[in-house]
């Protein structure tokens, strides 16, 4: 996969987020999803994983917007889409 390419997961999120405002929030528990995501008994419709997150903030379609400290220091909780990487 070249460096600019995206995984299907990857467009997948990225459209969602993307469609959905933007803006995504890191939840207890490590999984990202954006703030008004419904949920069915507690768990959110769309969430992703770290790794994903971090995909495309490598791939500059994400930025990190906030960040929290904990035990080992530092660690993103915010992210919102780039221009670069809006349709």
């Amino acid at each position: 996969m070249a460096a600019k390419d995206l995984s299907p997961t990857m467009k997948t999120a990225l459209h969602e987020i993307y469609s959905h405002g933007g803006i995504v929030e890191r939840r207890p528990g490590g999984y990202w999803t954006w703030p008004q995501c419904l949920s069915n008994g507690g768990v959110p419709l769309a969430y992703y994983g770290t790794t994903t997150i971090e995909a495309l903030v490598a791939r500059g379609k994400l930025e990190y917007t906030n960040h929290q400290t904990g035990r080992r220091g530092d660690f993103p909780i915010g992210a919102k889409v780039t221009v670069t990487a809006s349709h």
